[in-house]
């Protein structure tokens, strides 16, 4: 499925909750090894949960761009997520099974040349 999706162009969806989840697990981290004060890390996840919002990736990466304490954090602009794009993954799941048994089905009833 992943190389169909790359070949097809359905491996570039924002994955939003995972770059949400990418975004607070380092903070979680940092706060725990005493990385970070708890004021610090308090003002970090309020800017984090105001990105929660923002679904669509353009809307996010606007939102994303004033958010000083988290680019500080990661010395930049951190990581967005990409995956599969789920209306592929359910046409993977659904359609595609369907697509090459009737192939296969074709195939075995074509005569031999």
């Amino acid at each position: 499925m992943d190389y169909f999706a790359g070949k097809v162009g359905a491996n570039k969806w924002f994955d939003h909750d995972k770059t949400i989840k990418a975004y607070k697990v380092p903070v979680l981290e940092s706060r725990r090894g005493d990385g970070i004060r708890a004021d610090r890390a308090r003002e970090i996840f309020d800017e984090i949960n105001e990105l929660e919002d923002s679904p669509y990736r353009d809307e996010f990466m606007i939102a994303l761009n004033g958010k000083t304490a988290l680019m500080d954090f990661f010395d930049w602009m951190p990581d967005i997520c990409y995956g599969i794009n789920p209306n592929f993954k359910m046409f993977w799941d659904y359609i595609w099974p369907i697509f090459t048994a009737a192939l296969n089905a074709e195939l075995e009833n074509a005569p031999l040349i």
